[in-house]
């Protein structure tokens, strides 16, 4: 059984064997112990109990048993405090085996990439469109668009439920890419640089995971609907 070293703002992925963490003390006085998670990979993640002192709860409340795919990160706050993120993976990750035929959202978050790509192309390359490939091309945007808006009802939780990981995951990379694109040219517009490393792109990539995750338990918790980033990426809007 390997040992898991939970790093800061590094995600680990897996399922539990226990729902329940055996807890060891520390063997330095003064310091607080922690508290060992079996995997079923065989290895066991350890969280460490000055940073989480009821872990058990910490994964009841999120719906998080033997058998229930999670991801588990190390963070800090801005005021420096650390602490560990938590998402429930079910309904997020593809249950099929293979290759599956690709989904309403997935077919719009497509579209939408390659109007972007196509419309890129026609700006760097405009002597190679021909009258009638212009003509097609202006009237595809409005095509997918109005086809997009019949799915911008989707709801968070709708939307983890008929979503694979790497849907999801690229729904939200569209609204933060989006969302830095309105970003910049507002700020250039004020005589403003706005400037982003690809560290800081991940991070809000991320943001906007866990932003559908939670968003997804209110609605199922309390009834409260609220429209993902992803849907709204998908109708080519910023995640604002």
């Amino acid at each position: 059984m390997a040992k898991i070293t939970l790093k800061l703002d590094t995600p680990v992925e897996g399922v539990l064997n226990y729902a329940t963490g055996k807890h060891y003390p520390s063997k330095f006085e003064g310091r607080e112990g922690s508290f060992m998670y079996g995997l079923g990979s065989g290895d066991a993640i350890f969280i460490e109990e000055q940073f989480c002192q009821k872990p058990d709860t910490m994964f009841r409340e999120r719906r998080i048993g033997v058998g229930i795919p999670f991801s588990i990160c190390l963070r800090k706050s801005p005021s420096g405090e650390k602490y560990y993120e938590v998402l429930n993976l079910q309904g997020v990750q593809s249950i099929s085996q293979g290759s599956a035929p690709a989904s309403d959202l997935e077919q719009k978050l497509q579209a939408s990439i390659d109007q972007q790509q196509q419309t890129k192309a026609q700006r760097e390359n405009p002597s190679k469109s021909t009258p009638a490939t212009q003509s097609n091309n202006t009237a595809e945007p409005s095509t997918v668009a109005t086809s997009v808006q019949q799915q911008s009802h989707l709801s968070a939780l709708d939307t983890i439920r008929h979503s694979t990981l790497s849907q999801l995951l690229s729904g939200c990379m569209i609204a933060v890419i989006d969302s830095i694109k309105t970003g910049k040219a507002y700020a250039e517009s004020h005589g403003m640089t706005l400037n982003l490393t690809e560290s800081s792109t991940q991070d809000l990539v991320t943001s906007a995971l866990i932003h559908v995750q939670r968003m997804a338990e209110l609605e199922c918790r309390y009834g409260i609907t609220t429209q993902s980033p992803v849907s709204r990426a998908a109708a080519g809007g910023s995640s604002r």
